[in-house]
């Protein structure tokens, strides 16, 4: 089938609105937001002597999630 002037134009306003926000769900940006709202209300970088267990583990969880996401990456080349 052909793509006509009025057809392409269609498509691409029916998805303008729907690819930010895939972008903001598929790249790391809402979850960082949130895990920054989260440090922030619990005081944990103002205070951290009070919450070095808690650090802790927050830094080894993050880690081996930032592992296992590069696993394939790594594998494929």
């Amino acid at each position: 089938a052909k793509d006509t002037y009025l057809s392409t134009t269609m498509l691409r306003l029916l998805f303008f609105p729907v690819i930010p926000v895939l972008i903001h769900f598929m790249f790391p940006i809402i979850p960082s937001v949130i895990l920054g709202l989260w440090i922030a209300r619990y005081q944990l970088l103002i205070k951290p002597e009070q919450h070095l267990k808690k650090l802790y583990y927050i830094t080894i969880i993050g880690l081996a999630i930032s592992l296992i996401g590069a696993l394939p990456l790594s594998f494929i080349g």
